[in-house]
């Protein structure tokens, strides 16, 4: 459930987006990890529609409580140090160390070339014409956060903050693409993950980590509304209306692309 620059093996898939506070401001938080593996440098791509630029403080630190995002998740199944380590910036683009990756943030996707080549080797891939024009066409003036690695890497969760251009839409990244091509929104595509929304009136969230911050808890979930993916789906990202999100109905969750917009929507469990 999301896109690489060459082929992948990606699994256990949890995707988080919602609504949060962190310094005082209301802004949007997307949560992602998987289990990847690569067979030479790769790299996995997040677009994040922000009113404002975004730079390495829009991660979070989360190695001193790895599990909030599978507790997070957690409803939907069955019963049963220093973290960004600074680089170099260019071009409009920052570059960073996070956990197992670096990661290319940049402004948009045009920074993206020339800040690849102050990724390490190991972990530079190549990114071609097919992706950027994807990219621009999808997510034009979009921050675009480039995570890069190399070999196998177990789950590790990101969790990033932005001030959102659009308040009232919850956004989740979703295009799929990870056979090394670019993204292509009028196939369908073969989904398994969990995919959950901060709500306040749907399934409560029992965190097992100690160590979560005070200051992250406005970005966390005390309840969410979600449900588990497992089928063939209409490519492309997920939206929901922010509103819906604190009524007691389940909400609906749409799916679709800037040229498929809403082409398919779903029931949200909670």
């Amino acid at each position: 459930m999301c896109c690489t620059l060459e082929p992948a093996e990606l699994s256990g898939t949890h995707l988080y987006a919602g609504e949060g506070v962190f310094g005082g401001r209301k802004v949007h938080v997307v949560a992602y990890q998987n289990k990847a593996e690569s067979w030479g440098p790769n790299a996995m791509i997040l677009p994040f529609p922000a009113a404002e630029p975004m730079g390495r403080e829009n991660i979070i630190d989360t190695s001193r409580f790895p599990f909030f995002l599978t507790d997070i998740t957690e409803p939907l199944r069955p019963r049963t140090r220093s973290f960004t380590k600074g680089m170099a910036a260019a071009g409009g683009a920052d570059v960073f160390e996070v956990g197992s990756y670096t990661v290319v943030l940049a402004h948009d996707i045009n920074a993206v070339p020339d800040a690849l080549q102050l990724v390490p080797s190991q972990k530079r891939p190549r990114i071609t014409q097919p992706f950027l024009d994807v990219y621009k066409t999808f997510y034009p003036d979009w921050p675009i956060a480039i995570c890069c690695w190399n070999g196998s890497i177990a789950p590790e969760p990101l969790l990033w903050w932005y001030i959102p251009s659009d308040h009232d839409t919850i956004f989740a990244p979703a295009l799929d693409a990870h056979d090394g091509h670019a993204p292509d929104p009028r196939v369908q595509v073969r989904v398994d993950h969990y995919l959950c929304f901060g709500s306040t009136t749907g399934a409560r969230v029992q965190y097992r980590d100690s160590a979560i911050p005070d200051e992250i808890h406005g970005l966390l979930p005390e309840r969410i509304k979600g449900r588990r993916f497992d089928r063939p789906m209409i490519n492309g990202d997920f939206r929901v209306n922010a509103a819906s999100m604190h009524e007691s109905k389940p909400a609906k969750v749409f799916r679709g692309t800037r040229s498929v917009i809403d082409k398919e929507t779903h029931d949200l469990l909670f």
